[in-house]
């Protein structure tokens, strides 16, 4: 028995969703959101925490110019933030898609993802019920999702090209073929016109065709109820992750059946919570003042929370608060990506000093700052009156950039994520970069001062490859 998918009945019949209610050219910005929360899936773990924690933050860079990361705590905070940050711009991106939605999920998005930021289930407490196991597949079918929208973007391109160039191929069949004979007749085509026009028939029919398979055609409420219940699933998850770490979160936990619980930070932690203590053995009550041991049972935080409005408030001023540069830092200055240019400059010439050129030398010296080049000539000059010996400031440089120029790709290379996001489907990277492994919370003057030590080292390395050549000569 021959069976046939449902989208060939529907090109059949012309039945199926409602062109109001299908998401249609909104499928690329839902796309995008899509791919960003797949890889913000990718970091929240505790794995992640553990990388963060043993690798990142003992690196030699970040431990010794970034004055945020004495604590320990403090890196996870940051962490945590970015996370939120991101989820938050997700958020806010389904919160004005969803406003023509019929449903009341995932209309009142909004409400519900401010409520659970305070504590509160917002009405939809089903919601919250979500399993945490049920997260991968709703991620997987994100992932789907992306790809059908990246292959639909492309062709969509293709697509859009090959009709630029049929409009140019009919002016020139109306201006520049001759004159048929008689009213009737065709006019003359250019040899392969009719096979660029067939090529341009199958071009549409495969861009209808991914139309269907992707979320182009489907119901606009269905996709981003989808959406809607991943963000609070990771929300819920950043929590889990982070509570011990962030005071400002909810507390959440996992219950028997392996869902989310959430214990809002104005009800949670009552005196409804006390109650007898059971012997873990024999289960008999134990004869003890429960007054002495008044708040939480399993986990220590304030037992007298603000409002929830005031939670969700303090929630987002502290992740504002925390990604905000200080202001002796370099990102403050503006000056993170000048800097890290010249970092990964300087290491291009370590690496091949004999294949660069004067003109190098003077573009790399153009990109110093006024203040980088006062105070570099001033050692220089301090230098030429000592006579010291060049050999250990080259090492030295070597063993710096070998710390810091990671820290300068991580710089650039999250500016390169922020520009690929803008102007791509899949935003997903591997391997994310936090604002604490770049340059932007680093100590101004600590790394003003380490790169020019780096620069006094290319200085030396100059000069003893020109005494070299003096030897030789």
């Amino acid at each position: 028995m021959l069976t046939f998918p449902k989208a060939f009945f529907r090109r059949l019949t012309g039945a199926g969703i409602e062109e109001s209610t299908q998401l249609g050219i909104l499928t690329f910005e839902a796309a995008r959101a899509m791919s960003r929360l797949v890889a913000l899936h990718r970091s929240i773990n505790h794995s992640s925490i553990s990388v963060i924690r043993n690798t990142i933050a003992q690196s030699t860079g970040v431990a010794y110019l970034n004055y945020s990361v004495s604590d320990k705590d403090r890196v996870l905070q940051i962490a945590c933030a970015e996370m939120l940050d991101e989820l938050d711009q997700v958020g806010a991106i389904i919160s004005r898609l969803s406003a023509r939605c019929v449903s009341a999920w995932p209309r009142e998005f909004k409400h519900l993802y401010a409520a659970i930021k305070s504590g509160s289930d917002g009405g939809f407490k089903q919601k919250l019920g979500i399993p945490a196991k049920g997260l991968e597949g709703k991620v997987k079918k994100m992932e789907s999702y992306v790809v059908c929208a990246t292959n639909l973007y492309s062709e969509m391109g293709v697509l859009s090209e090959m009709e630029a160039s049929e409009r140019r191929l009919e002016k020139w069949i109306d201006y520049s073929s001759p004159i048929p004979a008689g009213e009737g007749g065709n006019k003359e085509r250019p040899p392969g016109a009719d096979v660029f026009l067939k090529n341009i028939g199958l071009q549409r029919k495969l861009v209808r065709r991914l139309q269907d398979e992707s979320v182009w055609s489907r119901n606009r409420d269905k996709i981003l109820s989808l959406m809607g219940d991943a963000v609070v699933a990771m929300f819920l998850r950043i929590c889990l992750v982070f509570g011990n770490h962030v005071a400002q979160l909810p507390a959440v936990k996992i219950d028997r059946n392996g869902k989310f619980k959430l214990f809002g930070k104005s009800t949670a932690w009552t005196g409804n919570m006390s109650g007898p203590l059971l012997s873990s053995k024999t289960g008999i009550e134990k004869n003890i003042d429960i007054t002495k041991f008044s708040g939480p049972l399993w986990l220590g935080r304030p037992p007298i929370p603000p409002s929830k409005a005031e939670s969700e408030i303090e929630l987002t001023k502290w992740t504002a608060k925390t990604l905000s540069p200080n202001p002796a830092s370099v990102g403050f200055a503006g000056l993170a990506i000048r800097y890290a240019d010249i970092i990964v400059h300087c290491e291009k010439i370590f690496q091949s000093p004999k294949y660069c050129s004067a003109d190098e030398r003077e573009d790399l010296y153009r990109m110093l700052p006024e203040s980088f080049r006062n105070i570099l000539n001033e050692k220089l000059r301090r230098r030429r009156r000592r006579r010291s010996c060049t050999v250990d400031e080259v090492e030295k440089a070597r063993r710096v950039l070998d710390w810091l120029s990671p820290m300068a790709h991580d710089t650039l290379k999250q500016l390169s994520e922020n520009s690929y996001e803008n102007h791509n489907v899949d935003s997903s990277t591997d391997g994310k970069v936090y604002r604490f492994q770049t340059l932007h919370n680093s100590d101004h003057d600590k790394t003003q001062i380490v790169i020019v030590n780096v620069l006094l080292g290319l200085c030396s390395l100059f000069q003893n490859q020109n005494i070299n050549e003096d030897i030789r000569i």
